[in-house]
């Protein structure tokens, strides 16, 4: 009997899962898809298309589910209020003006970020300020950023994982990322930077596991050192640090 129990209880908690976060009925002619996977919603929408069809899908999705977003190759002024609810956003060969209108905006479940080859005429940094639970930044050929300056600060303090690359940065202003305390794991790469000055990260980064700032080749170079056992266990920050600093003579401390 307790079995029987046992197995009626999972049994209705896995329907109230799926019935939680259940795929919207979408019209046949609509440029979204969406797949119900274990860690909620994946709705994925692609251009080009009219910009009122993607905001009407999204639109349709409900506030209280789990899902993640990935627009590509779309085209809109801004994104609709109903995205401050997804737990990822990931924007790829799009076009906005800008993420919302109403800055700072809330990010309850905000996770993650992915920038990619993302056109946008207002700064959306600034607009993130209120993801206190965002832990991951990742942008990768984004003009917007040939100078890593203050607006920066608007990305949350929560980030653990920081990714930038081919994003053509010349310079990063002096305590741009002063704020990111809780850093993890720090690649900076492809990029003409050529300093890296010494208070634009935070006096002291306790759970800082991997720093590299280079190209891909100099990434790899890091990982094969510690790969070879050349990092005391324990210290792979220092090491990793004084390794790139040995190898590729980068201008880290400006």
């Amino acid at each position: 009997m307790n079995n029987v129990s046992t197995y009626a209880v999972c049994l209705l908690w896995t329907l109230v899962a799926f019935a939680a976060c259940t795929c919207p009925q979408w019209d046949a002619d609509t440029p979204c898809i969406c797949d119900e996977t274990r860690d909620g919603l994946m709705v994925q929408c692609t251009g080009p298309a009219e910009s009122q069809k993607i905001i009407s899908a999204i639109e349709a999705i409900r506030p209280s589910d789990i899902w993640n977003l990935q627009l590509e190759y779309v085209d809109m002024e801004e994104l609709p209020s109903s995205v401050r609810t997804v737990s990822s956003l990931r924007l790829a060969n799009c076009n906005l003006g800008r993420l919302q209108k109403t800055s700072p905006l809330v990010w309850p479940k905000l996770n993650e970020v992915v920038f990619e080859s993302l056109k946008i005429r207002e700064n959306p940094w600034p607009q993130l300020k209120g993801a206190h639970v965002l832990k991951s930044v990742k942008v990768s050929d984004f003009t917007m950023m040939r100078t890593i300056g203050q607006n920066f600060k608007g990305v949350s303090d929560s980030v653990e994982y920081l990714d930038i690359r081919k994003t053509g940065t010349t310079r990063l202003e002096s305590g741009a990322m002063s704020h990111l305390k809780n850093l993890r794991y720090v690649f900076i790469a492809d990029m003409p930077l050529s300093e890296f000055p010494r208070d634009a990260l935070p006096t002291e980064l306790p759970q800082l596991h991997t720093f590299i700032v280079g190209s891909q080749a100099e990434e790899s170079a890091v990982r094969r050192q510690k790969s070879l056992g050349l990092c005391p266990v324990g210290r792979s920050t220092i090491c990793g640090f004084a390794v790139q600093l040995q190898i590729f003579r980068s201008r880290l401390c400006a």
